[in-house]
């Protein structure tokens, strides 16, 4: 993939392993210049096309029998299989998460660019980069993994997370955990005419482990919207 005009500004006024706030950076990026302000939007546009097209977006969720993916802002469950697994997923990749994943989680995953999705102005934490939407994190993800020559972005939820990035996805790794437990954040069933299972792992229940699981890959089956 060859760089463009709006990645390689982009970090050449901020410079790799910045910390970003979307709106206020690219405003940063446009006032450096060489851009008109046509032009920074015609690259901004341009960006969210290859971040749709050229780079593979993917979710990465553990989900209950029963649709469950959370509970009281946090995971229903102990699986450090499936830590496991998705730590060899997301590692040296882009990873997109709403404000309240990441605060379940508490600190930035090492290894990967974490970007959050928040409306807040006054989040700031060092390691992260925020953003105002998913569409604006998928931009910058887009960025972020060109500079580290990754060709795959992952969305880590929660479920309005994964609700607005689902349209635009390619791929989904579903860990289906074989207990039907109680929660109050939900993942939808997928439309088999949409998606089809193309790998499949099992996860046994280890000594860490509240559930055996699976690991189904799916990738879209037709051109996204």
């Amino acid at each position: 993939m060859q760089p463009d005009p709006f990645s390689l500004q982009f970090w050449t006024v901020l410079g790799p392993g910045s910390s970003l706030r979307c709106g206020r950076d690219w405003q940063g990026v446009r006032d450096a210049r060489p851009f008109e302000d046509d032009e920074f939007a015609s690259c901004r546009h341009h960006c969210y096309a290859i971040a749709m097209n050229e780079i593979t977006v993917s979710l990465i969720v553990a989900v209950s029998e029963n649709g469950v993916i959370g509970r009281d802002g946090g995971l229903p469950w102990r699986l450090s299989s499936d830590l496991k697994t998705f730590r060899r997923l997301t590692m040296d990749k882009p990873i997109i998460m709403g404000r309240k994943t990441f605060q379940s989680i508490g600190k930035p995953l090492d290894g990967r660019d974490n970007i959050v999705v928040t409306r807040d102005p006054s989040f700031e934490v060092p390691g992260v980069s925020a953003c105002d939407t998913v569409r604006d994190a998928l931009i910058l993800a887009r960025v972020l993994a060109r500079t580290r020559g990754a060709e795959e972005i992952m969305v880590i939820g929660g479920a309005g997370v994964y609700d607005v990035a689902l349209p635009v996805a390619d791929r989904i790794y579903l860990t289906r955990v074989h207990a039907v437990v109680e929660g109050d954040r939900h993942f939808a069933a997928l439309d088999a005419s949409e998606w089809i299972e193309v790998s499949r792992e099992e996860l046994p229940k280890g000594p860490r482990d509240d559930h055996a699981s699976t690991l189904y890959v799916y990738d879209r089956r037709i051109a996204k919207a």
